[in-house]
């Protein structure tokens, strides 16, 4: 079992605003506050959206993009049941009642390694046109650059 520490948006979020929340988290996911259900959204998830057949807008709510994941079982108590509670739920992922940010619970820390040491992702900060590490600006806007996560 592992945790990661993530940003929480709410599903009405721009995808712009929530991008530049993980980009300053310096980690590629995070949780999205649905009124009913959380769902955990990596940067391979937004950059699948962006680049569709019906592709998003960056400034469409992050709501709007599906996760592959199923929702995630909310946990409580103590740390010793967390693992208990995901192996009932036969589920893989969990969060804790969040507050201004999540901690996501992952069943095993394999799954914690792949998010953490997800290739970056570089998009700009005002359309989230996909850039190229290093670039100082948007080719096709001009907009600053901002990679999830950052070295």
């Amino acid at each position: 079992m592992d945790r990661i520490r993530l940003p929480l948006v709410s599903s009405d979020t721009p995808l712009r605003d929530a991008f530049s929340q993980m980009a300053r988290a310096n980690v590629p996911a995070m949780i999205v506050r649905h009124p009913d259900r959380m769902v955990l959204l990596t940067d391979k998830d937004i950059s699948q959206a962006l680049e569709s057949d019906r592709p998003v807008d960056a400034g469409a709510p992050t709501g709007s993009i599906q996760s592959p994941l199923p929702p995630l079982n909310i946990l409580s108590g103590p740390e010793n049941e967390w693992e208990a509670a995901l192996d009932r739920a036969q589920v893989s992922f969990g969060v804790l009642e969040p507050q201004e940010t999540a901690v996501l619970i992952t069943r095993h820390e394999t799954l914690a390694a792949e998010i953490r040491n997800a290739g970056p992702v570089c998009r700009c900060v005002e359309n989230l046109h996909r850039t190229r590490r290093g670039e100082k600006e948007c080719e096709i806007c001009g907009s600053e650059i901002l990679c999830v996560p950052s070295e």
